[in-house]
């Protein structure tokens, strides 16, 4: 274990589905108009909900806690909003016994945030959501995600989200053409809407993304041909969908139920600014884009430029990183990327050393090792005393 200098990134969605790259008044809007879109189909077929009788509240309110959380996990957080409203008992149930639900929206209340602006929330309960929360790691590859790929609500790394097959995307109209799958399909398929007309960050026409991983299988599913893999159509589909991917993942905390608390994740400050100082420093020729970016790179030290770690991993990872930092190099220090600052730098320490013996330092060891010879002494003229008498008794 070694110590060294890190950064935790001030905005983790920056480059993905970001709720400040909105208007404050747009985003609410917004995420108004769905919540009330996911409401309006029941209102639409059913009769208005009729007051709870006497009896029936009374067999709800004797239900045991655990068949209630049971409900209330498979619920998605929207129609657990609408559930809390019914009445008090139903209010102070879900805070009672649903401790998932609180730790989700006081950690990851812009992860929440960014599945309304993406109108998804309904597709996943609160144990799927909650079940990605506990988990560290990506899900293609063992280093820690601090991502969610939101098509199939998987944590991800940076590097396997730009790179990995697993991530790749598409617009619903692209997907039911290349698949040719009825259009009464899409909806089992989760879809992303992109909100692009609200954060314009990409310049991109698609508004309804769909995972290719998911399609293929609903296509295998149906048993239809497979789809033809030819020239650009082959390139379009199955190539990296950039931007589309950066639209449908957004930054997801991880719970750390044992140190009870919230990790985002925290970069190597030695990696980033090695890369800094030996990448190209403008896109000159297109045809080598990706040498512009670490991610894309395989150029010498740039594996673990936008690698996030947990502390203890960090720890680890100063041991054998030659670019490590050790030493502040102004006061306020700050991590850069392309030249614009992107997280204030910190300090991670070594971690105490784990000393055997009595609970007293270094003289604890010493100590134990004393009390061990005293009590082997003793057991020892026990031994001779107990030979002895043996030996007294058989003479006799």
């Amino acid at each position: 274990m070694a110590s060294g200098l890190a950064y935790r990134l001030d905005r983790p969605s920056r480059n993905f589905l970001d709720i400040h790259s909105a208007p404050r008044e747009r985003l609410e809007s917004a995420v108004r108009l769905y919540r009330a879109r996911c409401q309006k189909p029941q209102r639409l077929h059913c009769q208005p909900p009729l007051p709870l009788h006497q009896h029936a509240q009374s067999m709800w309110s004797s239900l045991p806690l655990e068949i209630v959380r049971m409900i209330f996990l498979n619920l998605n957080m929207i129609a657990l909003g609408a559930l809390r409203l019914v009445n008090t008992t139903i209010h102070h149930q879900v805070a009672a016994a649903l401790f998932e639900s609180r730790l989700l929206r006081d950690h990851a209340a812009e992860a929440l945030q960014a599945l309304d602006l993406a109108q998804c929330t309904h597709y996943f309960s609160i144990e799927q959501l909650y079940h990605e929360f506990c988990h560290p790691r990506c899900r293609t590859c063992a280093n820690f995600g601090p991502y969610l790929y939101l098509p199939t609500l998987s944590r991800g790394c940076f590097p396997c989200l730009m790179k990995h097959g697993r991530y790749r995307v598409a617009s619903l109209e692209d997907i039911l053409q290349f698949y040719r799958l009825p259009l009464e399909d899409w909806c089992h398929l989760p879809v992303i809407y992109t909100a692009f007309d609200l954060l314009g960050k990409y310049p991109m026409t698609e508004r309804m993304l769909i995972d290719i991983t998911q399609a293929e299988a609903l296509h295998k599913q149906r048993g239809s041909p497979p789809p033809a893999r030819e020239g650009s159509t082959y390139q379009r589909y199955y190539g990296l969908t950039f931007n589309c991917r950066l639209a449908s993942t957004v930054a997801f905390p991880y719970w750390d139920a044992h140190a009870r608390a919230a990790e985002p994740g925290a970069y190597c400050l030695g990696c980033t600014a090695f890369w800094e100082r030996s990448r190209l420093k403008r896109r000159v020729d297109p045809r080598t884009w990706e040498q512009y970016y670490a991610w894309a790179a395989r150029s010498p030290g740039h594996g673990a430029v936008d690698r996030a770690f947990r502390v203890p991993e960090l720890q680890q990872h100063f041991q054998t990183c030659p670019h490590v930092v050790r030493r502040f190099a102004h006061k306020d220090e700050v991590a850069r990327r392309f030249n614009a600052p992107i997280g204030r730098v910190f300090r991670v320490p070594t971690p105490p050393r784990h000393r055997h013996g009595g609970a007293g330092g270094a003289g604890g060891g010493s100590e134990g090792r004393a009390a061990l010879r005293r009590l082997g002494s003793q057991a020892a003229l026990v031994l001779g005393w107990l030979v002895g008498s043996s030996q007294i008794a058989s003479h006799s």
